[in-house]
């Protein structure tokens, strides 16, 4: 019955197709992620390089710059102190000095340099998440738009279709409903209005179809009156 009720349903035009899933990747829980990610780094968060890479106590250019002092420069300045004879000699604190200095002088330099990149690398990521985010916004309406107009252009297939589908109702069931009308006899004191009313609805009304079922005119009458609805 349901391949049967299927056709018919194709038949008459009376059975509505879907309009097609259009998928949009700004849906995912990732995509929304990453939409989180722009707007904070629009609000100037989450940008350049992170804070410890900029310190002085906690970059790793100046620990390992510091390290490598503490591990090769001063033990070289007090072992050329020491073969020269002067290893108690204040010309060595004064010389590991002298290289602390320099040492602290070019992790200032480094980092100066590196702060001043990172302003402009933060610049640029700001104006890029900007830029990301605007397309975002483009690309969901276009998604839209999408759906709209495949939504628009199932409608119209399915409004032409049902039209299509009363020509056909009309071709196959007309003749039929002519054929037996016209087998009637018709009293003219009939209100035929009111009678086939009541054969719709299951009043009362009665008529002669002369030889023809009533139930049968009745269902034809039930059929074209239903077919539109």
């Amino acid at each position: 019955m349901s391949w049967l009720s299927s056709s018919l349903k194709n038949l008459f035009g009376l059975k509505k197709k879907d309009p097609p899933e259009i998928k949009s990747p700004y849906d995912t829980g990732e995509y929304q992620q990453r939409i989180k990610t722009l707007r904070e780094r629009i609000a100037g968060k989450n940008l350049g390089l992170p804070g410890e890479l900029l310190e002085k106590t906690t970059s790793p250019f100046a620990t390992n710059l510091r390290a490598g002092f503490q591990k090769y420069t001063v033990p070289a300045i007090a072992s050329a102190a020491s073969a020269r004879g002067l290893g108690r000699s204040s010309l060595v604190p004064a010389q590991i000095g002298e290289q602390s200095r320099q040492v602290e002088g070019t992790i200032d330099e480094r980092l100066a340099n590196l702060i001043y990149e990172n302003e402009v690398r933060k610049k640029q990521e700001q104006e890029a998440a900007s830029t990301e985010l605007a397309n975002v916004g483009l690309g969901k309406t276009d998604v839209e738009n999408q759906r709209i107009l495949a939504n628009y252009e199932t409608q119209k297939g399915n409004e032409a279709a049902r039209m299509a589908g009363f020509g056909r109702a009309g071709a196959i069931i007309g003749p039929l409903a002519s054929s037996i009308y016209s087998s009637v006899t018709k009293p003219s004191s009939v209100d035929w209005g009111k009678t086939i009313g009541d054969m719709i609805t299951g009043g009362a009304g009665t008529v002669n179809t002369g030889g023809q079922s009533s139930d049968t005119l009745m269902q034809i009458l039930k059929i074209l009156a239903t077919v539109g609805a």
